[in-house]
């Protein structure tokens, strides 16, 4: 596995290339997936810093209201990594 900082620079740079970018078919959802790659290593690899995870989550939230088309497989990893947090936030 890469190391959290390589994932971190990787979604950074995914973010600043298709930040703006909508196709037809839901192309940029691979923005999503960095963050949602970004947002497992954050939980499990930093036991679960909530504020580093909120802040992923938050970007991941406001890509997807921008994408036409998403994965009901990208769909589900977003909801199951929400659960999380909340799961966290509430002990």
């Amino acid at each position: 596995m890469p190391s959290l900082d390589l994932v971190d620079e990787w979604a950074i740079v995914m973010e600043s290339l298709l930040k703006e970018v909508v196709t037809v078919n839901g192309s940029e959802q691979v923005l999503l997936e960095s963050l949602i790659y970004q947002a497992l290593l954050i939980y499990f690899y930093k036991n679960g810093d909530s504020d580093e995870l909120f802040k992923v989550l938050a970007k991941v939230r406001d890509a997807l209201f921008t994408v036409t088309f998403c994965s009901p497989e990208t769909i589900i990893c977003i909801q199951i990594l929400t659960g999380l947090y909340f799961e966290e936030k509430r002990d």
